[in-house]
């Protein structure tokens, strides 16, 4: 198979070997008033803090916890942006997993690993050899701190408020089923939302070229099937990185 691809006008010859080596997408989280200015994707966060050197805001919340959260938050409090807290959202069909706090707890607990600071990679190695059902139960309502950022694994957004722009967002604390605990509302100033949910491979341009594909939760979802040598199930088709997972840099390290 050969592909032409265009370029000032001109036609390249045919090629022998094609590499698409795209990136990935990280799915936000919808929750009531998420369409106000200032609600983005923790990627696009990322992006205006360490490609344009733009702040997202002055005082903001990220919504989610993953490893891609985790680095967001460190990354906007170098940059002079004040992340109040580290949040889960509301239950709903769309936040799945990532609202449940047990779910959560076993994932910070497979994170502490590759944190820097050696006690928290101590603690979560005996957390981990233990039941990580009774981390949800127990964790404090007013989180801890990491990077002096609140990781509140037992709080959620309700609602984002503001007229023309975010101007704060509505939290609520969670049972350990992630079902919020009526009362407990409170509204908490801020700027600016980062929704962090889970990473998926793009791999669209595969799929179009007519590549097998073959579903993987480990890996974030369907990833085109290849070999050893990368290549796809058309010859001379090879793929490269996020297009065949998202793991963690370790794996990328090793």
């Amino acid at each position: 198979m050969a592909w032409n691809i265009r370029q000032h006008g001109k036609f390249p010859p045919p090629v022998d070997y094609s590499l698409p080596t795209t990136y990935y997408w990280p799915p936000e989280l919808p929750l009531d008033g998420w369409t106000l200015p200032g609600v983005m994707s923790s990627g696009a966060a990322q992006v205006m803090t360490n490609v344009h050197y733009v702040k997202p805001g002055e005082r903001g919340i990220i919504v989610g916890m993953n490893v891609l959260s985790m680095a967001i938050a460190r990354e906007l409090s170098v940059d002079g942006v004040k992340v109040v807290a580290i949040t889960l959202p509301c239950t709903h069909p769309l936040a799945g997993a990532a609202a449940n706090p047990t779910a959560s707890a076993k994932l910070l607990l497979q994170l502490s690993g590759l944190d820097p600071a050696a006690w928290i990679r101590i603690a979560g190695s005996r957390q981990r050899r233990c039941d990580w059902r009774d981390l949800s139960h127990a964790y404090p309502y007013r989180g801890f701190r990491l990077w002096d950022i609140p990781i509140r694994l037992r709080t959620a957004v309700l609602s984002v408020n503001g007229r023309d722009r975010i101007e704060s967002v509505t939290l609520v604390h969670v049972k350990p089923d992630g079902s919020p605990i009526p009362g407990s509302e409170r509204v908490e100033p801020a700027d600016f939302v980062a929704l962090s949910g889970r990473l998926y491979p793009l791999a669209e341009l595969a799929a179009v070229a007519g590549c097998e594909f073959v579903y993987n939760p480990e890996l974030s979802g369907h990833v085109p099937l290849h070999g050893e040598q990368m290549e796809t199930s058309l010859k001379g088709l090879y793929v490269a990185g996020n297009i065949t997972g998202i793991e963690i840099g370790l794996v990328a390290m090793g």
